[in-house]
């Protein structure tokens, strides 16, 4: 029987980067080590099934990647303190009296957008999970809450089928019944490209892309960064330099 003593794992993000990344793993005995600790703590988590989650607070390690998929952020204390303490407002005051202290420093003002996707998850899911209570009738005027009609759905045909007859009967202009758009890229190379290649290629050629929109990222993140100027205090529109002496 053959021995695996090299692993290699592959994870390939063609919109992240160009090359996958690798990593070898050793079939060794430190390999071994980890996976008994992996285990013992997949056991102690299967363990903590159906606790409150007040009781488990000690196990709780907020973060942006964790959190993803977990189903508790609306009620975690944990999650929450993390929220408060970065936005610095106290959740137990109205929302009149309640301060919010914006930093005035730039490592603090990184720190603060850093959390951001985190605290865009927490409110998402406080707000679903507080809809979905008022919907069904347990949250309401008691909490301060109440349900009203939203705003009305875009207006439609009953019967298409029907009412385009009914055009044709009132000899409506073809260019007045209907609108024409040219298919999009994507759309055509999927209509396309695996038919015909040749006249895909062609099509290709006339392609073009609007360059992306610079974004700010964590020095984690796998893109490369790009050169920004900082912005001119003044400057002088109209007229030259040399006018205004």
């Amino acid at each position: 029987m053959q021995t695996i003593n090299t692993i290699r794992l592959v994870i390939s993000q063609p919109n992240v980067r160009n090359a996958p990344s690798e990593w070898d793993f050793k079939n060794d005995a430190a390999v071994e080590a980890a996976q008994t600790r992996c285990l013992a703590a997949g056991l102690e988590a299967l363990g903590l099934i159906g606790k409150p989650i007040d009781t488990i607070s000690e196990y709780l390690t907020p973060g942006e990647k964790q959190c993803v998929y977990c189903r508790a952020k609306a009620e975690c204390p944990k999650l929450e303190k993390v929220v408060a303490e970065a936005v610095g407002m106290d959740f137990d005051s109205t929302p009149d009296t309640a301060e919010t202290h914006y930093p005035e420093d730039k490592a603090r003002l990184a720190k603060l957008f850093l959390l951001l996707p985190l605290i865009e998850k927490w409110s998402k899911a406080v707000s679903q999970k507080t809809i979905a209570g008022a919907l069904a009738g347990e949250i309401g005027e008691a909490e301060g809450l109440k349900v009203v009609e939203g705003r009305a759905g875009n207006r439609a045909w009953d019967n298409p089928a029907e009412v385009e007859e009914e055009m044709k009967a009132m000899r409506i202009k073809r260019d007045q019944m209907y609108t024409f758009n040219l298919v999009s890229p994507t759309r055509a190379e999927k209509l396309i490209a695996e038919a015909n290649p040749r006249k895909w290629k062609k099509l290709a050629a006339r392609i073009t892309r609007a360059d992306g929109t610079p974004t700010v990222v964590a020095l984690e993140d796998m893109r490369q960064a790009i050169n920004v100027k900082p912005a001119d205090d003044f400057e002088v529109v109209g007229e030259s330099a040399n006018d205004l002496l």
